[in-house]
Formats: structure tokens, sequence, C-alpha cells
């Protein structure tokens, strides 16, 4: 654009986002450019803003975490877990169930969430409202003070929750899935598991967010 040639406006109010005006006067001698200027405001609007994440995750270990919720829940009944703890090396989670589970059942278990991971499926990710999200989850676990807007990250069409957490973009870089460990005490089983192989220097500084 010429020096001083003109005005453009952006409006994202209708997205729920402040409206942001932009001038672009003498834009040459400012260094501003138009590109700059219209891909930082593109991103801020496909991308809402919402509540920030305490830790960045590993994002194979952590996409794994949600392939384990599902087939745990699909197995006992038992809803995703109470509580989990995901490190790059090792994690855990844990489970609410009435009795310790069989050796049999855990193998299981391990070996469903190895089928899905080499499945190779899609990690996708959407944006709604908390309305529109509480038609298909349960919004009890989100913070206090929550932002309006959630993200909706699904593993295919096997798994689906709301997460703000770092993800692969297929299964198939998860790796190996293996359960290296689990005890039970006072109605929680806690599983503690690893993953082998996958690309472990893909994802330096987390992945996919």
């Amino acid at each position: 654009m010429p020096a001083g040639a003109g005005i453009a406006l952006w409006n994202a109010g209708k997205r729920g986002l402040p409206a942001l005006s932009v001038a672009l006067l003498d834009a040459t001698e400012r260094n501003i450019t138009f590109a700059a200027i219209w891909t930082n405001t593109q991103k801020t609007m496909e991308e809402p803003l919402l509540n920030a994440h305490n830790k960045q995750e590993y994002p194979p270990m952590h996409t794994a975490e949600h392939i384990l919720n599902r087939a745990m829940d699909n197995a006992f009944g038992c809803g995703r877990a109470v509580s989990a703890h995901v490190e790059r090396k090792k994690s855990k989670l844990d489970f609410a169930l009435p009795k310790p589970p069989a050796e049999e059942e855990l193998l299981r278990v391990e070996e469903e969430v190895n089928r899905v991971i080499r499945q190779g499926l899609p990690v996708t990710m959407e944006y709604a409202t908390q309305a529109e999200a509480a038609k298909e989850f349960d919004l009890g676990r989100l913070p206090e003070g929550a932002a309006d807007r959630v993200r909706i990250v699904r593993v295919g069409n096997y798994d689906a929750c709301l997460c703000i957490g770092a993800h692969v973009a297929n299964t198939a870089e998860i790796g190996t899935f293996r359960i290296a460990s689990h005890d039970y005490k006072d109605g929680i089983l806690r599983i503690r598991f690893k993953l082998e192989g996958g690309k472990e220097n893909a994802f330096p500084h987390g992945g996919k967010a």
C-alpha cells in the first residue's frame, strides 16, 4: 500500500471478540505490512482465547492419556480418570473402580490402546461455547471462572473430550503404549504407563496445541 494511501478496518465483534481497528497510515515509513496485520487478525479470529494452561505436556503421552481414558471407560464403565499425572517418561492415571480388575482385563486394555494407536487416527480440534459443549460433555470438571469458549479434542471417532493441552496430529505418532505397573487401594486403581518408540525427537518443545 503506498504511503498514506488509506485506512483498513477489521471488526471481529460478530465473532465475540473485541472490535479491532487498524489504521494503515504511511505504512512504508512505519514498517507495517498488510500481510503481517492480516495474519495476526486471522489467528485471533480462528483461535479463541482459552484459559491458560499450567504446563507443557509431551504430546504423544498426553494423547495416549486420552485413548487410555476411553479404553478404561469402555471396559469398566468407570468414566475418565479422577486424577492424572502426565510426564514424558512415565505417567499415571487414577480410576475409581468398585473392585480391582484382573490382570487379563488390564492386558486387554493395553491391547485396545495399541489397537487404536496403530489405526493412525487423526487428532482434531474444534471450538464451542459451554452451552453447546454441554450437549455432549460433562462440564463439571471445568475450572471455576473458565472461559465460555472451550476446545474439543477428538481422536478419530474413538474419543472426544474438552482439553487445552498439546496433542499429536495422528495417533501413529504416539509409539507403543505399555502399562508399567498398577495397584489398587480404597476403590482407586492407579495405572502407571509409558511409551516406547514413536517420534521421540519430533516434539522437543511440545506439539500440536
